[in-house]
């Protein structure tokens, strides 16, 4: 098990001039909504491997992350035998403007919890827990256009919610909005 002080290995430093060149590309950025969006993202993410219930998940994470996680839910601790799964300390590392788009990474500490009554090593004994750092970069999402942003199907606009939606996997996306999607997540163990 690791101490308090161990767990200081899992805090990146936060560099408040990353927040303010984030805001200089994006005004309305705000850390604390994307702290709370990310520990959301994070839980359905999840449990939506754990489920494996995947329809809710792919407007907000990239068809190549699906096939990464997929093909490797033991480093994601994908399994039904959690008892619990919590995201603490989510933080900011850095943020990239490519030609291609605004990149932000976010550190998101998870922790998975086996209570002692069925621990996964059948060792019984005392709780067990792990602490991982997801690395997550999520990518914004600008200027919706006519092709949907996950698929590249056309999408036909809504006018009574002001939205987008696609006519092949039935994303939606709002018109002049902000959004991120989750493009890769690395696990730090």
């Amino acid at each position: 098990m690791e101490s308090e002080l161990d767990i200081q290995k899992f805090i990146p430093q936060f560099d408040m001039e990353t927040e303010m060149n984030i805001k200089k590309d994006i005004p309305q950025f705000d850390m604390e909504t994307v702290i709370d969006f990310t520990k959301g993202v994070v839980l359905n993410i999840y449990n939506s491997f754990v489920n494996e219930d995947l329809k809710s998940i792919r407007i907000r994470i990239s068809d190549e992350l699906i096939n990464k996680i997929t093909k490797n839910k033991e480093l994601y601790r994908i399994s039904k035998n959690f008892d619990r799964v919590a995201v603490e300390r989510v933080g900011l590392i850095g943020y990239e403007k490519k030609e291609d788009g605004i990149y932000v990474k976010i550190f998101a500490n998870v922790n998975f919890f086996d209570d002692v009554d069925n621990n996964l090593d059948g060792a019984g004994g005392n709780d067990k827990f792990w602490y991982d750092r997801w690395i997550i970069t999520y990518k914004a999402i600008t200027n919706i256009g006519n092709n949907c942003q996950n698929c590249g199907a056309e999408m036909e606009y809504n006018k009574e919610t002001n939205s987008f939606e696609c006519k092949y996997c039935r994303s939606v996306f709002f018109r002049d909005s902000k959004d991120w999607k989750v493009i890769d997540i690395e696990v730090q163990k």
